[in-house]
């Protein structure tokens, strides 16, 4: 039996051997109980790339020196020291927004402490952050701009627990990065960290 002649360009058809039945040789012999092989015809839709393709991000590498961030956090660590020791207890909540002003400052410790195992654990301060979007690698710039700020004694509280908020996203991001780093000796590819 041969091709079909019915079937259009879309379909793939497999020549059937006399009788109508095919045989295998890498069949089971068990497959025999159940009947004879049959072939199957497949259609063959074209393919509609254009609604499929997306444009993919260009990936960036990225070089980031890990010490000033850690500088940062320490004078914002010592900035918060400042505004905790200047900070007047009158009354009850006076007192409770000073146990959370150190609170704060022992969250800055934290991730200084955390960027700080980074660095001696890649042995350099000096990271190259391979696959990053360009918005993932500016992202990275601001949050090293947050980190720049400082703290002001004569602030409210309630800006400065605004700006602490942020340091700590801020230093977060910077170390998920950084511990995915690698250790960089050639030259800054693009320090988002500047």
């Amino acid at each position: 039996m041969s091709e079909p002649s019915d079937l259009s360009d879309d379909f793939l058809a497999e020549p059937v051997p006399a009788g109508g039945v095919e045989r295998s040789a890498t069949c089971h012999p068990a497959a025999d109980a159940f009947g004879p092989a049959v072939t199957k015809v497949v259609p063959l839709r074209r393919a509609r790339f254009g609604s499929v393709a997306r444009e993919v991000p260009r990936m960036l590498d990225v070089t980031m020196d890990l010490q000033a961030p850690i500088d940062s956090l320490r004078l914002i660590k010592s900035d918060l020291e400042a505004y905790f020791w200047d900070y007047p207890v009158e009354d009850e909540r006076r007192c409770n927004e000073r146990y959370q002003i150190g609170y704060w400052v022992r969250q800055v410790s934290d991730r200084t402490a955390a960027l700080e195992s980074i660095l001696l654990h890649k042995g350099t301060a000096r990271l190259l952050v391979s696959g990053m979007t360009a918005a993932e690698a500016e992202a990275l710039h601001s949050a090293a701009a947050v980190l720049d700020e400082w703290i002001r004694e004569d602030e409210s509280f309630r800006e400065v627990a605004h700006k602490v908020v942020a340091i700590l996203g801020a230093a977060d991001r910077i170390g998920l990065r950084a511990a995915g780093g690698f250790a960089c000796t050639g030259p800054f590819v693009g320090d988002a960290l500047q």
